[in-house]
């Protein structure tokens, strides 16, 4: 039997903010992931979508909820510049709100609502107003090789384990010695502790050839459950390399900790996010392909500064140049997926990156494991 969570309100919502409210509030102890328990991130991307609506609706009464309030809602998004896709997955969000809100033992509102809402067609490809993102690529080598050379070895263990197994970034930043299967022969298994289609009963098993092992051995030697890759880690060896750069004698100036905060606002976790992960990647693109002038900052300038000098003309430049000097890590797995689906098709493509499809996981899983285990231990 499904649970039913409680939440804050004693009454039904009246007004359409309210029924947000409760259902974010619901929706936070529903999804979450079935081993660890770990709130996904589905309650915050329903949060994020609702804004739209709370500005068009929110003090409205749940009752006038229609498919007039849909389709205002979907003309707010497309003025507010958000891409055809984010639209469409928002206003699905709203319709499952609904829905939510017509089962018992709830029975706010009537199924005749849904019914309405469901006139509104999704928006679609080129015939909208909205824009539409791109698909995502695999990332240039010159990007990937530049970045390399900038990031702290942490990261740089990570993007290479993506462009050799095409794990996720969330299956790359939780690997722990504890979930790796240390087998005879060349290839190890890594099975991670959660993953994207875990609520759907997948297992997500990702092999580990000998360049695969060479690059996480380094990492190993800890406590089985702790991160192989760890933020704490990588700053203190940061701050161990400041400490034999440093030139003033250690009897002047600052001696290493006097001067540390006993409550610092932020410190490092034992574990990167996919957020922060893709912000070091970031980052070591900026330093590795620094803007030209007059874009790029200057030395004697501060970041307020710079911001200041840049005109609205010059900022959008500067935008455009990132986006075009940058990769997000997501893209290492689509590098990895072209270059197995070329060398060796897409049935094996489909079993080692293990594909969310059902169809496909269910159809070449068992069939191509041990050419996949094969493959991975001649070239990953």
């Amino acid at each position: 039997m499904a649970q039913h969570h409680p939440t804050q309100f004693e009454r039904p919502p009246s007004t359409v903010n309210e029924l947000v409210d409760v259902y974010i509030e619901w929706a936070r102890g529903y999804y979450l992931k079935p081993g660890t328990r770990r709130p996904t991130r589905e309650a915050e991307n329903c949060n994020c979508a609702m804004r739209g609506l709370r500005e068009v609706a929110g003090d409205d009464s749940i009752e006038s909820l229609s498919a007039e309030t849909l389709f205002t809602y979907q003309q707010w998004c497309i003025e507010a510049d958000y891409s055809r896709r984010y639209i469409n997955g928002s206003v699905n969000r709203i319709r499952r709100i609904v829905k939510w809100s017509i089962r018992p033992p709830r029975r706010w509102l009537s199924a005749t609502v849904l019914a309405d809402m469901q006139t509104i067609e999704p928006l679609r490809f080129g015939r909208t107003a909205a824009r539409d993102t791109d698909r995502v690529r695999p990332a240039p080598q010159e990007l990937i090789d530049g970045c390399l050379n900038q990031v702290r070895r942490q990261i740089a263990a990570m993007i290479r384990l993506q462009l050799l197994t095409g794990m996720r970034p969330g299956e790359a930043v939780l690997m722990r010695p504890c979930d790796i299967e240390r087998q005879d022969g060349p290839t190890w298994i890594y099975r991670p502790s959660e993953h994207k289609t875990e609520h759907h009963g997948h297992e997500r098993i990702v092999l580990l050839g000998p360049k695969s092992r060479r690059i996480i051995r380094p990492f190993m030697q800890r406590n089985p459950s702790a991160y192989l890759f760890s933020p704490r880690e990588s700053m203190q060896e940061f701050r161990d390399q400041l400490t034999q750069a440093r030139i003033t004698p250690l009897s002047c100036g600052n001696r290493r900790g006097t001067n540390r905060k006993t409550d610092p606002q932020w410190s490092p976790n034992d574990c990167f996010t996919t957020q922060t992960y893709r912000q070091a990647i970031h980052r070591g693109c900026n330093s590795a392909f620094p803007p030209p002038a007059p874009l790029g900052r200057r030395s004697v300038e501060t970041n307020a500064e710079w911001a200041r000098r840049l005109t609205p003309s010059q900022r959008a430049e500067l935008k455009a140049w990132r986006i075009a000097h940058r990769f997000a890590p997501n893209q290492l797995r689509h590098n990895r997926a072209t270059e197995l689906r070329r060398a060796y098709g897409i049935d094996v493509c489909a079993t080692i990156l293990g594909h969310a499809s059902p169809d496909t996981s269910l159809i070449y899983a068992e069939r191509d494991l041990d050419r996949a285990m094969q493959i991975t231990a001649e070239s990953g």
